[in-house]
């Protein structure tokens, strides 16, 4: 039987496409989300970033354990599944954050993916599950996990960093050492290099995008309600109004909205 060339085309495309995910699934050890990561930071597809995995793996490459140190906090487009979270993880986020239902907390997972932020997600399951889902080696586990405790957002993290010459991930982790010092002197160094950052950043023209912050979707639909604004302009404003140093501003507000959405969120 003969096939029609246009079904055989696609037939072709289908499998092409299917080959790519499965190269980048057949990575032991690693999730879709991380070979993408580490593809984003190598700049190549993840196809190739695959293939270079299990090269480092087959030769024992040393160097590649840096470039994973740094590569599993790039942003990435990711969805829920590439992760390598369960849907029994997304019930337990949603009722950790306060969330509708499971869809909703499958949402804010791959918002924070595709900020580099999902070592936020995977310290609230921790706290959340009380397994502890933490590498004991990683020296940096501790800092960040203080970083993450705190009222700092991942904005914050990168204007500071910006500030220091460093990239995010080495601000969060300096953060999270001057927070775990727990001296007041270091909170006020914060605050004021903080300051600091924030008016390079806002003269640069730079702003905080709402997945870089610590809130929820639900959180900006109560406050696009008290604003009276599209869910949209609300995560725009809180965004802006982090990036100018207002946070208290949204807590006391999103209190308010709260108060007045009467359990409906």
């Amino acid at each position: 039987m003969r096939i029609p060339k246009l079904a055989l085309l696609l037939a072709l495309s289908l499998a092409f496409v299917a080959e790519a995910t499965a190269q980048a699934a057949m990575v032991d050890g690693y999730t879709d989300c991380e070979v993408k990561q580490l593809g984003e930071y190598w700049g190549v597809p993840p196809k190739k970033a695959a293939k270079r995995i299990k090269k480092a793996m087959k030769t024992g490459d040393k160097m590649f354990w840096n470039d994973y140190s740094q590569a599993k906090y790039m942003p990435a487009t990711c969805t829920f599944d590439e992760t390598g979270l369960t849907y029994a993880d997304a019930e337990l986020l949603a009722g950790y954050w306060g969330l509708n239902d499971p869809y909703a907390a499958k949402k804010f997972v791959e918002e924070k993916a595709a900020a580099g932020s999902i070592d936020f997600v995977w310290a609230a399951l921790s706290d959340a599950s009380g397994t502890g889902k933490k590498f004991d080696e990683d020296p940096d586990q501790a800092p960040l996990a203080a970083f993450w405790a705190s009222t700092f957002h991942y904005c914050d993290a990168r204007m500071l960093a910006d500030f220091w010459g460093v990239d995010a991930y080495n601000g969060k982790v300096s953060i999270g050492y001057k927070l775990m010092d727990g001296s007041p002197d270091q909170l006020a160094y914060l605050q004021g290099q903080l300051a600091q950052g924030r008016t390079m950043a806002q003269q640069r023209g730079a702003a905080c995008q709402f997945v870089e912050l610590n809130y929820t979707y639900d959180d900006a639909a109560m406050m696009a309600q008290l604003w009276r604004t599209g869910v949209d302009e609300a995560k725009t404003r809180m965004g802006d109004l982090v990036g100018r140093g207002r946070d208290g501003e949204i807590r006391q507000q999103l209190a308010i909205a709260r108060q007045n959405a009467g359990g409906h969120f």
